[in-house]
C-alpha cells in the first residue's frame, strides 16, 4: 500500500519520516553546489546538505549532546493563501532533542535572511505549520553557525 503524502491538515510522527530527504538534493558541477552527505553516527545514515552552511550545521548538530536525532528536508508544508494559490514550504532540517522539543531549521545567509526576512511572505503560516507538528522554527545563519563551530 503507497503512503500517503502529508498536508498541513496530516501530521507525520517520527516513525512515519523518511531516513532521507523529500526532495532531491541538487548536487554536481552545473549547480554550483557544495552539496554532499555526511556519515551521521547519531542517524546512522548518510545526511543530505546543500551547502556549505548547511554542511557546518549538520557537523554541530551531530555534536550536539541535546539533539537526539535529526532529518534534512523532512517534509514539505502545503497550504492555501488567502488568493487561493498553492504554496508550500520544505524547512532544511527537523531536530528531536533529547528532551523531546522539536524544532525545524532553515539556514540561510544573513545577507539572504535581510533580503527576505518574511521568506516571501510565507513565514507567518510556516511558523503556524510548525506549531501545529507541535514544534518551534528558527533560522540559522553563519552568524549562529560559526559562533557554534568556534565554541568546539
Amino acid at each position: 500500500m503507497a503512503k500517503k503524502k502529508p498536508t498541513s491538515e496530516t501530521v507525520r510522527t517520527y516513525g512515519d519520516y523518511p531516513e532521507g530527504p523529500v526532495r532531491k538534493i541538487l548536487t554536481g558541477r552545473r549547480t554550483r553546489s557544495c552539496a554532499g552527505d555526511y556519515p551521521s553516527k547519531k542517524n546512522g545514515v548518510l545526511v543530505p546538505f546543500e551547502s556549505l552552511l548547511e554542511g557546518d550545521l549538520v557537523v554541530i548538530m551531530e555534536k550536539d549532546l541535546e539533539i537526539a536525532r535529526y532529518w534534512a528536508q523532512p517534509e514539505t508544508f502545503r497550504w492555501r493563501d488567502e488568493a487561493g494559490r498553492c504554496r508550500r514550504y520544505t524547512p532544511d532540517f527537523l531536530v528531536l532533542k533529547v528532551d523531546g522539543t522539536r524544532v525545524y531549521r532553515e539556514v540561510k545567509l544573513k545577507k539572504q535572511r535581510k533580503r527576505d526576512p518574511n521568506l516571501g511572505g510565507r513565514l507567518p503560516r510556516i511558523e503556524q505549520e510548525c506549531a501545529t507538528r507541535g514544534a518551534r522554527f528558527e533560522f540559522w545563519t553563519e552568524d549562529e553557525i560559526c559562533i557554534r563551530t568556534n565554541a568546539r
